[in-house]
């Protein structure tokens, strides 16, 4: 067997493994999450953080495609009950295009599409985003 012959024998056969692998690994990985403990996204149109608790209240951390996240077709989830934050009395219904329990654990951090403003938005009013083909990640940053 010529030189040639092996070398072309072992690129196929490395070839046909990275693809194997590769197909393996993203079918055994990828996993859709309701993002329970916090979402937001980290780059436009890119990627998304999607936070999750767990059964025994900790918590596991999800790196998503934007694309791939929403709730009943939209980007944002709808919560009620939300006071502005250093804002007058009263409360109102928020679009948020981004959210996070607070470090207490009674409250949502809301955030709408304007991304200035924070609303408090009570725990029992709270909807989530879900995400699919989502990988796992080492917490928020």
């Amino acid at each position: 067997m010529s030189s040639f012959q092996s070398t072309h024998k072992f690129f196929i056969a490395f070839i046909a493994i990275c693809i194997t692998q590769f197909a393996f690994t993203l079918s055994e990985k990828l996993t859709t999450v309701v993002c329970t403990e916090s979402f937001g996204t980290l780059t436009l149109e890119s990627n998304a953080k999607c936070g999750q608790k767990l059964g025994d209240n900790t918590e596991k951390y999800w790196k998503c495609l934007t694309a791939n996240c929403q709730k009943d077709n939209h980007k944002w989830v709808s919560m009620s009950g939300c006071r502005l934050i250093g804002g007058p009395p009263g409360t109102s219904v928020q679009q948020c295009v981004r959210y996070a329990i607070v470090p207490s654990g009674d409250n949502f951090q809301c955030w709408n599409s304007g991304a200035t403003n924070r609303y408090l938005c009570p725990l029992s009013n709270a909807a989530f985003i879900t995400c699919t083909q989502c990988v796992e990640s080492n917490g928020l940053g």
